[in-house]
């Protein structure tokens, strides 16, 4: 029975090791991302993807 608690108390462990790792790693990846501005740089890229679409738009609208 001991050796049953001991299995499952290395498996309570070893979930909740990779859960804080994982935990780390979204914090860590939310503060690079912050800090080289990539949520800014892909919305300004989706304005001009936008803006260019509209311009593609409007010349096929003139033909």
């Amino acid at each position: 029975m001991t050796d049953l608690m001991a299995d499952n108390t290395i498996l309570i462990r070893f979930l909740l090791y990779i859960f804080i790792i994982f935990m780390i790693f979204l914090l860590l990846r939310e503060v690079m991302l912050w800090y080289w501005k990539v949520n800014e740089i892909s919305g300004v890229l989706k304005e001009i993807r936008d803006g260019i679409n509209k311009l593609i738009d409007k010349e096929h609208k003139g033909d």
